[in-house]
């Protein structure tokens, strides 16, 4: 006589153990971005620009050191010499540096030993931006007309490209340059030729940047909404589009294929990182930010740099858990 009961049980046990197995994990993945801390440094000196670099995050802070560390976290290291300053922001797609001593200055890659020697003598803060294949910076003279110059990145003369009063910020594409000033943004060939005016607007400009086809501009204050906003201009000359307008300020933005990333702040220190598309649409909000003056991205995570009373932090936001 067959015990029914007794085969029940044991179909309904191997039934059991059948979804037991169907549902057991499987090996995952490990991924290099997962598991990153979310502050990478805490009480640094002020940051004052941040760039990505192969698998490190690196800054420049206000005594104008430049310091790396991994994007997942890790020990910090200082990425110059002692005794050298960084005198501008990171520009170009190998990040290219200006540095100065007392004797010399010099552009570098940010992973060269030596550099390229550019002229004897020390040089103040400047702006510096970079192609594939040439360098332009600005070098002042005096407190307002500052001329820009040029030379190609490895050999070659030096030549004068252009003059502007109150330069805020510089961008450069393979044939010409884009100069920001306190009152517009203009536009003139690297091999030097008339500066053509391609917006007139008060406000203090951020940032450039450069798509194929458009001119980003990121207006610190001055936008309709009492803050900070900004805007895409075709190069060709056209109209400008707004992408974002905000109520407080925008510090610092940057451009990562299709994406815009920005940073604000109130009077109050408060703020938040925002990303929008460069062809406009919905602007989504990653996360708040006290005191950010800095902002640099990669396809995993997003890094905010803050200062406050001269200190300040390195974030980091991945950009997964944010969506």
């Amino acid at each position: 006589m067959i015990d029914l009961e007794g085969v029940v049980r044991r179909l309904f046990a191997v039934a059991l153990l059948q979804a037991l197995w169907g549902c057991k994990p499987g090996p995952t993945s490990p991924t290099a971005e997962g598991g990153c801390p979310a502050e990478l440094g805490t009480n640094l000196a002020a940051l004052e620009s941040i760039a990505v670099i192969g698998d490190e995050v690196y800054w420049v802070d206000q005594t104008s050191a430049m310091f790396r560390v991994p994007r997942c976290g890790g020990p910090q290291r200082r990425a110059t010499k002692p005794g050298v300053a960084t005198l501008s922001n990171f520009a170009g797609s190998d990040h290219i540096v200006l540095e100065s001593d007392s004797t010399s200055t010099l552009f570098r890659g940010a992973d060269d030993v030596d550099g390229v020697h550019l002229h004897d003598g020390s040089q103040q803060r400047v702006l510096l931006t970079a192609n594939d294949t040439m360098l332009a910076w600005t070098e002042p003279e005096r407190p307002s007309l500052t001329p820009i110059f040029a030379r190609t990145r490895r050999v070659g003369d030096i030549w004068r490209v252009a003059e502007a009063e109150n330069i805020n910020a510089l961008a450069m594409d393979d044939t010409d340059i884009y100069i920001a000033t306190k009152e517009s943004v203009g536009r003139t060939s690297l091999t030097s030729g008339p500066l053509t005016e391609l917006v007139t607007r008060p406000g203090g400009v951020s940032a450039l940047a450069l798509t194929d086809l458009h001119l980003l501009i990121s207006y610190r204050t001055g936008g309709f909404k009492g803050g900070g906003m900004i805007t895409k201009l075709p190069k060709v000359g056209g109209h400008l589009l707004t992408l974002a307008a905000e109520s407080d300020e925008i510090v610092a933005s940057t451009v990562l294929n299709e994406d815009l990333f920005y940073v604000t702040r109130s009077k109050l220190g408060a703020g938040h990182v925002r990303r929008v598309g460069v062809q406009g649409g919905l602007i989504q909000t990653l996360a708040e930010a006290r005191n950010a003056c800095g902002i640099a991205v990669d396809r995993a995570a997003v890094y905010v740099g803050t200062c406050e009373a001269g200190r300040g932090s390195l974030i980091r936001i991945e950009r997964r858990s944010a969506q």
